[in-house]
């Protein structure tokens, strides 16, 4: 089969992104075994943004963000495990797996 250089970067780019697809599915399929084997879902958010994310009097952490991540963690069958880290290191702390997943609420901005 001869395809035009067109055609050929196309058929190039969809299999990478099928591959990419693969590759993101899987590693979510062993996030999701290695959350279930430890029994606990590690979550990363700032813990100083009230009504989101906040510590009571008590030094519990509370707020919206705080009941999503318990419901998450439940439905998975597991405990949270919350890690208050500052904001400007939670997406690295994600990436370096300091924590499983980030429930945090992030303001819309033309950067974002």
């Amino acid at each position: 089969m001869n395809l035009s250089p067109l055609r050929q970067w196309i058929a190039a780019t969809l299999v990478s992104v099928a591959l990419g697809a693969v590759s993101v599915s899987t590693r979510a399929t062993n996030l999701l075994d290695q959350v279930q084997q430890r029994g606990t879902l590690r979550i990363g958010l700032e813990g100083t943004y009230p009504p989101f994310n906040a510590r009571n009097s008590h030094r519990e952490l509370v707020g919206y963000d705080v009941d999503v991540a318990k419901a998450i963690a439940m439905r998975l069958g597991v405990k949270p495990e919350f890690v208050a880290a500052e904001w400007s290191g939670v997406l690295a702390g994600l990436q370096a797996g300091k924590f499983d997943i980030v429930v945090n609420q992030v303001g819309i901005t033309s950067t974002r």
